[in-house]
């Protein structure tokens, strides 16, 4: 993913972002596609690294719906922060 290029949006955020445009949910496919526009050089290995990083900070739940489509939602916790 390093491309030599700064962006001025981190892509927790981004992901973020897209979470809430999608009413919290998106699918991974979803997400990589969209992020890409933005992250020109972003892999799907780079977005699993962010993902397991953000589960792990409880901001999102990562639950698999098929062998190779993952379905990522914000936390009801992280909902209410944002609301406040």
């Amino acid at each position: 993913m390093n491309n030599g290029l700064w962006n001025p949006t981190p892509i927790k955020d981004s992901i973020i972002f897209a979470l809430l445009k999608n009413k919290g949910v998106i699918t991974d496919q979803e997400l990589l596609n969209l992020l890409k526009n933005e992250y020109k050089f972003m892999t799907m290995k780079d977005l699993q690294q962010i993902l397991f990083k953000l589960e792990i900070l409880g901001i999102i739940y990562v639950s698999r719906i098929v062998k190779n489509k993952n379905r990522i939602e914000l936390t009801e916790k992280y909902k209410r922060e944002l609301l406040v």
